[in-house]
């Protein structure tokens, strides 16, 4: 099923830079196939490297050798606000962004994180440093943008701008947009388009007026491949390679 989602070299591609440490975020409505997408991409994870699973319900299954899981969790009745257990005895809560503060404490050199639902998480998990794989809802990379900055700002009081350049800073960071394509009439899901996070002032003209900006950011993410135009991806430099057009030696590994 997941070969159905998009051409094989996208797939292919999307392995290679997993393998690799990139660290990606899959955008889409609810039923699209987000998850499913984050587990089938977890398995190019090297087995020699351990994964961190960070969710809040236990739906994400991973076929990987080494994977240590930490579940959040709500407080109950008499709990208090904060993590733990409290002179009562009582449990108290333990969020996601608790638990990717834990994960950077672990050797762990991958964080697989469930779907993101408030800025703590959110920010804890993109200024971590480590390579992960997390899903978000988000109908567009437009949407996705000023979704994170709304959750940013009212869980965390920062906005989106400020994390994105440090997100830029620390290396390749890449949008995958699912969907449900429009010249079908099927109810199958599919990758729409593949986008990487750049800077548009380090872009030529035709990648930049591609570019999905936030506001007036110099941050933008850049169209790689899009199931509108599969011949035509845009162009970016990722860990000093070139991709060039989309074809069977689009991820084969040379220079």
């Amino acid at each position: 099923m997941i070969n159905r989602v998009a051409p094989e070299a996208v797939l292919r591609q999307l392995g290679t830079w997993v393998a690799g440490g990139h660290r990606i975020m899959i955008g889409g409505d609810a039923g699209v196939g987000k998850t499913t997408l984050l587990i089938a991409l977890a398995s190019a994870v090297p087995h020699e490297e351990r994964i961190i699973k960070i969710e809040d319900s236990g739906e994400i299954w991973l076929v990987h050798p080494n994977v240590a899981s930490l579940e959040a969790r709500a407080a109950d009745d008499f709990g208090s606000l904060h993590r733990g257990d409290d002179e009562t005895g009582c449990r108290t809560s333990f969020s996601v962004a608790d638990a990717v503060d834990d994960a950077m404490r672990m050797a762990g050199a991958r964080l697989i994180v469930g779907e993101l639902r408030d800025g703590k998480a959110a920010l804890a998990l993109m200024m971590s440093g480590h390579a992960s794989i997390t899903t978000f809802r988000a109908g567009s990379p437009g949407d996705a943008f000023e979704q994170l900055d709304g959750m940013l700002r009212r869980d965390t009081g920062t906005g989106i701008d400020m994390v994105l350049e440090l997100l830029h800073q620390e290396g390749p960071y890449l949008y995958v947009q699912m969907g449900w394509p429009m010249d079908t009439d099927t109810r199958r899901h599919a990758i729409l388009g593949v986008y990487e996070l750049v800077d548009i002032t380090c872009v030529d003209r035709d990648d930049a007026a591609q570019t999905v900006r936030h506001r007036d950011s110099d941050l933008g993410f850049l169209p790689l491949w899009s199931i509108e135009e599969p011949d035509v991806p845009g162009r970016a430099l990722v860990r000093d390679r070139l991709l060039d057009a989309l074809g069977e030696s689009w991820g084969d590994g040379s220079d």
